[in-house]
């Protein structure tokens, strides 16, 4: 089970599963940037323990416009997975955790951060940051009493 509050914090039980559709704005375009299956555009999902420099993350996932999906720990190999389709119909990235994902992410306060590869106005791929660190919670709990 998982919550995003309204400042966009992350709230996850250990274990489950995530899915979430983040619109990307880039550059403060009102609109969300249309991811296009094939461009060559990526969408990154790190996590981070708090106060951490250098982008040194617990976990980091590229979500690829080719459907591949490449998961990497820090003290790990990194694993990449094919999905049929990982764009909406909006041109959203959704990202996606597993089970297995969450179970290597021990429970504690983290902070995540989504960046993209996205296609500039003449057609270079450029990195940009689209969300601040927030705030990401792993817990070893099922929910039951726990009132949100």
């Amino acid at each position: 089970m998982y919550r995003i509050d309204q400042h966009k914090n992350i709230y996850l039980s250990r274990g489950d599963d995530f899915s979430y559709t983040f619109p990307v704005y880039v550059d403060n375009s009102e609109t969300a940037y249309k991811f296009e299956k094939n461009d060559g555009c990526m969408l990154f999902f790190y996590i981070f323990i708090p106060n951490s420099i250098n982008y040194e993350f617990v976990m980091k996932k590229t979500f690829e416009t080719d459907g591949s999906v490449t998961t990497e720990f820090n003290n790990d190999k990194s694993s990449t997975t094919k999905v049929l389709n990982n764009i909406d119909d909006k041109g959203n990235i959704t990202v996606t955790l597993t089970e297995e994902d969450t179970m290597k992410i021990f429970p504690g306060q983290y902070k995540y951060q989504i960046r993209v590869k996205v296609k500039d106005s003449s057609g270079n791929l450029v990195l940009k940051t689209v969300t601040n660190r927030k705030d990401f919670y792993v817990i070893e709990d099922d929910y039951s009493n726990r009132i949100w």
